[in-house]
């Protein structure tokens, strides 16, 4: 997997510097020769032993024991993650900068009517709160970016890798939809693109926009219908 091209390999061939802070996936690992800056934390609720040895492991496993444990460990994750993308995104020497902060994923870690972290939300509406901790990070790296001036002159993508498996549980139907939001450099004209289409338009997409060739929201649009459409050839030319 590691030998084959990604959208870090052509960002470097277009001779832009990359840097990715993620969770999860060990990036670091198996991209670490694509990035110019790279940190990872796992998933702590997975893992006990990175990087430690035998007691320490041993020890972390006793206090994996606790229901707090894991609460404690994805918090320092999403902290060491969020401190880390504070750095990168501020930093104008990188073209192309990934960042995959571990909210609104379980556990819940925050309460948002006292606007505080917390070991103790279980409910299953918890995911709102650690929905709105998103919402406040992502306001949090704007500033950040604003500060260093790094804002207005960036393209900026939020979207998930994946769908809140646990929808079904609040109206009964399973929503597999995920949020896909696109800034451009400077002040564009926004606008709402209804067809649906897969995020993997975000790779070539990406691209498009490294190489300058996508400047407002229409010509966004316009990009995303044409992507639709030799997808769709793609897909008949495999099924015939």
């Amino acid at each position: 997997w590691s030998a084959q091209p990604t959208l870090f390999s052509k960002t470097r061939a277009l001779g832009f510097d990359t840097a990715a802070v993620g969770w999860y996936h060990p990036y670091c690992r198996i991209l670490g020769g694509e990035l110019m800056s790279c940190a990872w934390e796992p998933c702590a609720t997975a893992t006990q032993g990175r990087d430690a040895g035998l007691p320490t492991t041993m020890r972390n496993q006793l206090l994996s024991l606790s229901p707090w444990y894991p609460r404690l460990q994805h918090l320092r994750a999403y902290r060491q993650i969020v401190q880390r993308a504070r750095a990168v995104i501020a930093d104008p020497s990188f073209g192309f900068v990934f960042v995959h902060i571990p909210v609104p994923h379980e556990p819940w870690v925050y309460d948002r009517a006292r606007g505080a972290f917390t070991l103790t939300n279980y409910p299953l509406s918890g995911y709102f709160d650690n929905l709105t901790l998103a919402d406040r990070t992502l306001g949090e790296l704007r500033r950040v970016m604003e500060a260093a001036g790094t804002w207005e002159t960036s393209a900026v993508v939020v979207m998930s890798d994946h769908a809140w498996r646990l929808s079904h549980h609040f109206d009964g139907k399973r929503d597999s939809r995920v949020p896909f939001m696109l800034k451009l450099p400077g002040r564009a004209a926004g606008l709402v693109y209804e067809p649906p289409f897969g995020t993997l338009a975000a790779h070539e997409l990406t691209l498009a926009l490294l190489r300058g060739e996508l400047d407002s929201s229409q010509e966004i649009a316009e990009w995303l219908d044409r992507y639709a459409a030799q997808r769709s050839v793609t897909v008949a030319k495999h099924t015939d």
